[in-house]
């Protein structure tokens, strides 16, 4: 089963990240069309595979909390686990947001619940469920399943205190100025998650140039700013803007196709 981008962009302001599911199994078709990555754009600073775990008797032995049991993830019957290797350092930390997202995405489109898993997990329980190479590591992981229609309550405590920020507290005046497409897509970055929903990332540059940096360093930013990146890059493909990222030292920079369709 194929999405085209307009569908996974729809995604983007569909979905929810959820920390309780329901354990209800995923069906033989939504899993086959889970299974099926080769769609999934790279960014090419790394490579990532995929590799997707399913156990109709959930996972609940692999997730932690953030203090006891308080924030574990319960019910989840699936996991994404993206791998990278060990020398890939923040490469490989922004290819797995990149990829991940996606796949994200790809879920929510199916119907299917999601929740961006950095380090609330035992890894050794984790890997004895998929084979490592010497070189390889779990950069992070994905839950999957079907979404409790009651909230948890990290979640109630996030929405409370944790806001989304203003276009323009990420963007600069020029961006926010420029051409639809550019627009549209830093919309689509509003919505992306992030660890604590703390949006670590800030657009400035020009419209031929869109330059993004990080505004802290904390464990899983450069994840986070590779989900950004996933967000920015297929919502300005949909407004009819392909174009490439590329990295130059601590900036990351979007290059807008010259002959846009």
């Amino acid at each position: 089963m194929r999405f085209s981008v307009d569908r996974l962009v729809k995604a983007i302001s569909e979905r929810r990240s959820t920390r309780n599911f329901t354990g209800h199994p995923i069906s033989a078709e939504i899993l086959e069309a889970l299974a099926h990555t080769k769609d999934l754009q790279p960014l090419g600073l790394a490579s990532c595979r995929t590799v997707l775990l399913y156990d109709p008797a959930g996972f609940d032995t692999v997730f932690t909390g953030i203090v006891g049991s308080y924030g574990k993830i319960r019910g989840a019957t699936a996991i994404l686990v993206l791998v990278v290797p060990a020398s890939s350092g923040d490469e490989g930390k922004l290819e797995a947001g990149f990829i991940g997202e996606q796949y994200v995405l790809l879920a929510t489109a199916l119907g299917v619940a999601t929740c961006w898993v950095a380090g609330m997990y035992h890894h050794k329980t984790l890997a004895t469920h998929l084979s490592l190479t010497p070189d390889e590591v779990i950069q992070s992981i994905i839950a999957l399943g079907y979404a409790e229609s009651k909230r948890d309550a990290l979640g109630i405590l996030l929405h409370t205190f944790v806001r989304r920020k203003k276009l323009a507290e990420i963007a600069s005046p020029l961006l926010l100025n420029g051409p639809p497409w550019l627009k549209t897509a830093l919309e689509a970055v509003r919505l992306a998650p992030s660890a604590v929903n703390l949006q670590p990332w800030h657009f400035d540059g020009t419209p031929q140039r869109v330059a993004l940096r990080a505004t802290r360093r904390a464990a899983f930013t450069a994840i986070d700013l590779g989900i950004a990146m996933a967000h920015f890059a297929l919502a300005a493909e949909n407004s009819g803007m392909r174009g490439a990222w590329q990295q130059e030292g601590n900036t990351l920079v979007f290059l807008p196709a010259e002959n846009p369709r």
